[in-house]
């Protein structure tokens, strides 16, 4: 099983992240910068809330521009931390994949 993180859960993040909690191969945990939409989540899907004792084998981002892209990856924050080694990264928005 991966351990994924899902960061961003509006209009296409969270239904993104419901697909992939539904899959037997992903445990998912959430953030959103919003906790309301991280808790109305955790309500209607299985996962958990991140924590940062979670050692992840991806993060997977799904926010609205760069600015977010970078605050989220900043190598001493709360998420980057938290990858086992060899993990990586997904970026999906509006602008495309990256």
């Amino acid at each position: 099983m991966k351990n994924l993180l899902f960061i961003g859960l509006g209009r296409m993040g969270s239904p993104m992240a419901g697909h992939l909690a539904a899959n037997a191969d992903f445990a998912v945990s959430v953030y959103n910068r919003t906790p309301g939409k991280a808790e109305r989540w955790l309500s209607q899907y299985t996962g958990t809330a991140h924590n940062e004792n979670n050692p992840y084998d991806a993060i997977i981002l799904c926010v609205g521009n760069d600015d977010d892209v970078r605050e989220n990856l900043a190598l001493d924050g709360q998420f980057v931390p938290c990858l086992k080694p060899g993990a990586g990264f997904r970026r999906r928005s509006r602008g495309g994949q990256r």
